[in-house]
Formats: C-alpha cells, sequence, structure tokens
C-alpha cells in the first residue's frame, strides 16, 4: 500500500492529476488512458496445485520447480516463488476473510535434491503420514532421476540420429542402442 500511494504521489506530482478508478477499469493518468492490469496480472497466476480445506478454512497454494542442485539455489527458487505468488496469496486473503492462505514450494535438483525437512512438514501438514511420506519423497526423486536422464538420451539420439549411429568418446565407442539398455540409477 505504501508503494502504491508513493507511486500515485509521484504521478500526481509530475502530471498535476490524480489517477482514479478501481481495479480493472480505465482511468486517466496524465495524458494517457489506461487499464489498471492488476485483476488480470492476477488470473495469469496459476499455481501449479490449489487446496481448499472448508473445515479447517485453509486454503493451500502448491507450487512445484526444478532446478539445479545447489541448496542455496534451491532455497532462491523458493523464495523467488513465494515472491512472485504473494500478491495471489495476498488477493485470497481479502477474498477468503477468515481462511488461512499459505503457500508451499516443492523446489528439486535435477538430481533430486531437495530440502528434506522443508518437504516432509509441508507434507504433514497437508495430511499426510510418515510411511507414505516416505515413498512421496523417493518417487519425486526417482522420476526427477529418469527425467534428467531421459533428457540426456533424446539429447544424445539428436546429435546422432534415429537409427542409434556409432558415438565416438575419448576412451571407447558405443552405439546409442546400447547405452539405452544401461541400467537406470534410480531411489529406491
Amino acid at each position: 500500500r505504501a508503494r502504491r500511494a508513493a507511486a500515485e504521489k509521484s504521478a500526481h506530482a509530475i502530471t498535476g492529476k490524480r489517477k482514479r478508478g478501481r481495479t480493472g477499469e480505465i482511468s486517466r493518468v496524465g495524458d494517457k488512458w489506461e487499464y489498471d492490469r492488476q485483476e488480470e496480472d492476477l488470473q495469469k497466476l496459476l499455481p501449479d496445485g490449489l487446496i481448499v480445506d472448508k473445515g479447517k478454512r485453509v486454503i493451500y497454494i502448491l507450487e512445484g520447480a526444478r532446478t539445479d542442485d545447489n541448496i542455496c539455489t534451491i532455497k532462491n527458487v523458493s523464495i523467488k516463488k513465494s515472491e512472485r505468488y504473494k500478491r495471489l496469496v495476498d488477493a485470497l486473503r481479502r477474498l477468503k476473510v477468515g481462511y488461512h492462505i499459505k503457500q508451499m514450494n516443492f523446489i528439486m535438483g535435477m538430481r533430486g535434491t531437495i530440502q528434506e525437512d522443508k518437504w516432509r512438514r509441508q507434507l504433514q501438514t497437508l495430511g499426510f503420514k510418515e510411511p507414505k511420506i516416505e515413498r512421496i519423497i523417493k518417487k519425486c526423486m526417482r522420476v526427477s532421476i529418469e527425467g534428467m536422464q531421459e533428457v540426456m538420451w533424446s539429447s544424445q539420439k539428436e546429435e546422432t540420429g534415429e537409427k542409434g549411429e556409432e558415438v565416438q568418446g575419448k576412451e571407447n565407442r558405443q552405439t546409442v542402442n546400447q547405452r539405452r539398455s544401461t541400467p537406470k540409477v534410480g531411489v529406491g
């Protein structure tokens, strides 16, 4: 609110005119007519998941992302996701008076690195019990690793063509088809 008030004061000081109108309306600032895009911008914020628990009067915004496996990067991506959806959280707080709005970010590194304590805490908050939490975490890690392997295989396939022509490495030669038969590494 303070930023908005400051922006309006500065617009008034520059143009001599105040911006009038509510969200979603056309208003005049200076010599230009402009559309207040706040409402439109909120509609573009589509989280990966939204859970409404009417009994507990809680709305959970779920967001997932993948990044590199550096724990600092994982934390930074989580912060960016929270910042990105802050306006949505605020809008839901205004619309759903009496509800608690909580955002949960599930961020994973390409090789399966996670903030395990945070994931466990969030999954417990959503009502999952410990045996199921362990299975969820392992499955997410396995899918992440397998997804990374598929990307590697497909990029090799593009480099060599569709039919498994030979790939030359520094130490040995293998065909793409032989590399595909290598067992997948996974968790579990």
